[in-house]
């Protein structure tokens, strides 16, 4: 079961940032390694909505729901981002070997503004409760 927790202050113009997690995760502290393990936490989303990073795709899924995206990027250890598109007509999943990584200063990856488009990040969380 997924939780949302919006981050307070996150919205910047129409972006807005919210984690989903397992209900049973904890949020006490997490990091974006490069690495795609999580071996000592649980993988986890950030989601960023009406964005979307410019990167390459190494799978792309039509007709699923942001559930079975996000389940598909968990399970794969490639995927380190993902990209939803919902639409009237149909629904598609673009699973990412690269993330938005805010600590580089060089080549830098940033997000583009993009409606309808869910943006998520594969984070560890570690920590007790």
């Amino acid at each position: 079961m997924l939780a949302r927790m919006r981050i307070k202050g996150s919205e910047i113009g129409s972006l807005g940032l919210t984690f989903l997690c397992d209900v049973h995760s904890n949020p006490w502290t997490n990091f974006a390694g490069s690495d795609a393990s999580c071996s000592q936490g649980k993988p986890v989303f950030m989601l960023a909505t009406n964005a979307r990073l410019d990167s390459d795709i190494f799978s792309r899924e039509y007709g699923v729901n942001l559930t079975a995206c996000a389940e598909a990027c968990r399970r794969d250890a490639r995927c380190r981002s993902l990209t939803f598109v919902k639409n009237a007509t149909d629904s598609y999943c673009q699973l990412m070997g690269a993330a938005a990584d805010a600590s580089a200063v060089v080549h830098e990856r940033t997000l583009s503004p993009v409606n309808g488009v869910y943006y998520l990040e594969k984070i560890c969380l570690q920590g007790e409760w």
